[in-house]
């Protein structure tokens, strides 16, 4: 997907979304804002959809999201702020629906 909207600020922001066969939907809105935030969304075989309006920010905010196989829907809402927050998000093989509204 696409990263807009000053997303992805922050020591090793997003530098792992997408990568191995994973796949991420669009990062906008100054979502994954922090050092390593969105460090591994979507990475080995994961999917993540969308991270919208502010999501996944603040130090490993959304850390492992979608790790190995794993599937989560959109993240918005400003869910998953705060250092670690939905750190080890289905870690191997997991799944879970959206995340939304300050999860």
């Amino acid at each position: 997907g696409d990263i807009a909207g000053g997303s992805c600020d922050g020591f090793q922001a997003c530098s792992n979304a997408g990568r191995q066969d994973g796949s991420v939907g669009d990062i906008t809105g100054g979502s994954c804002d922090g050092g390593r935030a969105c460090y591994y969304a979507g990475y080995q075989d994961g999917s993540v959809g969308a991270i919208t309006d502010g999501s996944c920010s603040g130090t490993q905010a959304c850390y492992y999201a979608g790790y190995q196989d794993g599937s989560i829907g959109d993240i918005t809402g400003g869910s998953c702020d705060g250092t670690r927050a939905c750190s080890n998000a289905v870690q191997i093989d997991g799944s879970v629906g959206d995340i939304t509204g300050g999860s």
